[in-house]
């Protein structure tokens, strides 16, 4: 309320010791906000003291008002009887972050573990295995050369996925997306050293958007369909087409079609124990393309194929 006393409290919130605290901090930063004549930054004013306070949370406002209906919106302001204008107090909603920052940690954690302890030790298996081979036990030996090749090749695909979709702040720039799916077109080749690959614009293409997730999202996509198909000569097509507001870029490839569970994870975002993608690469397609403000939308061709369509938004006019 007006006075700074909590008047309801959730169990979170009591839960934190910082009950009495949490209210007088409230109407602090509502203050503070109010005098600098932004009551919208109340929220981050208020997350910042819980933190000094030694209380890790993330801040959802919300506005509500004293009538029949009540709102919600991503905006704070003070609570108002309706009528007036004058604030009687300030709503606020915490969640407890502590379970999704120890899961960061995890990640951390098990990241450090896959890419460092398991790719040495991949390496070395590898070596031994080709020392095998040359002193005449090939058949096992390429067993494991192929192997430990496949887990230290899903290894630099975690690092690189890693270091695009998190350590990457996106900036949007303005691109030429042809010149975008071609750098593509070459990551791919480098990955499949097989097929063809045809960039088919409808036309100059620009958009404003972050040049290296979107070549990596196209790089995966291209090299996926050059990968999985049956022909000796793999195709892939794509095609871009500017619009209004961003720009459709068409992946089409010659294979025998995207199987339901990985249609499940591109379009999506499911995955199952017992229907599972093959992989990490259509994963990080979706990471990349959500983290765009993109979407993704699969079709079977005729006879056989695929084709994957990003619908990808123009930060310009946003």
């Amino acid at each position: 309320d007006a006075a700074g006393q909590m008047q309801a409290q959730g169990p979170i919130i009591k839960g934190m010791n910082h009950a009495v605290t949490a209210g007088g901090l409230a109407a602090e930063a509502y203050q503070e906000a109010k005098t600098r004549g932004d009551p919208t930054n109340a929220g981050d004013l208020y997350e910042q003291k819980l933190e000094n306070e030694g209380v890790m949370a993330k801040l959802r406002p919300a506005r509500y008002r004293y009538s029949r209906h009540v709102s919600e919106s991503s905006l704070v302001t003070g609570l108002t009887n309706g009528l007036i204008d004058s604030p009687v107090g300030t709503a606020y909603r915490l969640r407890d972050v502590t379970d999704e920052h120890t899961q960061e940690q995890k990640l951390t954690v098990f990241n450090r573990i896959l890419r460092h302890n398991l790719r040495n030790d991949l390496d070395a298996v590898r070596g031994f295995a080709e020392a095998i081979r040359a002193d005449g036990a090939a058949d096992h030996a390429d067993r494991i050369v192929d192997i430990s090749g496949d887990l230290v090749e899903l290894t630099t695909q975690l690092e690189t996925a890693n270091e695009i979709l998190t350590d990457h702040d996106p900036t949007a720039e303005a691109c030429d997306l042809v010149a975008v799916v071609e750098a593509a077109a070459e990551t791919a080749r480098s990955r499949v050293d097989a097929g063809t690959v045809t960039v088919a614009p409808d036309g100059p293409a620009r958009v404003e958007t972050d040049r290296k997730i979107l070549r990596f999202a196209l790089a995966e996509l291209i090299a996926n369909g050059l990968e999985h198909s049956n022909e000796p000569a793999p195709e892939v097509t794509v095609r871009l087409e500017a619009r209004a507001e961003g720009a459709d870029i068409e992946v089409r490839d010659d294979g025998p079609g995207l199987p339901a569970n990985e249609r499940a994870v591109l379009v999506g975002g499911e995955e199952t124990p017992l229907r599972h993608g093959r992989g990490i690469g259509l994963w990080t397609v979706r990471w990349a393309v959500k983290r765009l403000g993109g979407k993704l939308a699969v079709a079977e061709r005729d006879p056989h194929g695929t084709a994957v369509l990003v619908t990808l938004p123009d930060d310009r006019v946003r």
